[in-house]
C-alpha cells in the first residue's frame, strides 16, 4: 500500500485562510474593497501553497494594493488545530477609489 507524501492543492487550499483588515473603513467602505481583498486571498494561497514566506509575499501584495492600501503588513499564524491564518492589515490610502457592483467608482477617504 502506499501514501502520497504530499498533501493536494486543495487540501493546501483549504488548509489557509486569510483575512484583510482595514483600519479606519466603515462596514460599507471596506465592502467596496472586495475585489482587492479576493485577489489579494487568491494570491496568499497561491504563494503559501509554493513555500514563500511572509517577507517573500509583501512586496507583492503591496504592488497589489498599489494606490488604495498603505502601511501593509502580513502576518502568519499557525494554531496547533486548523488552518493557518494570513492576516493583512493595511490602512487605506488618503484618497482611494473602489468600484461598486454596478461598475461605478466610489471614492473613499481616510
Amino acid at each position: 500500500m502506499s501514501y502520497a507524501t504530499h498533501p493536494s492543492v486543495d487540501h493546501l487550499t483549504e488548509s489557509i485562510k486569510f483575512e484583510l483588515i482595514v483600519l479606519g473603513l466603515s462596514d460599507y467602505e471596506a465592502e467596496l474593497l472586495a475585489p482587492l481583498e479576493a485577489e489579494m486571498r487568491s494570491y496568499v494561497e497561491g504563494a503559501a501553497d509554493c513555500g514563500l514566506s511572509e517577507e517573500d509575499m509583501t512586496p507583492d501584495l503591496i504592488e497589489l494594493a498599489k494606490g488604495k492600501l498603505q502601511s501593509l503588513e502580513i502576518r502568519r499564524h499557525q494554531p496547533r488545530l486548523g488552518p493557518v491564518r494570513y492576516s493583512c492589515i493595511a490602512e487605506v490610502a488618503s484618497s482611494t477609489s473602489a468600484s461598486t457592483a454596478n461598475g461605478a467608482d466610489v471614492a473613499i477617504s481616510a
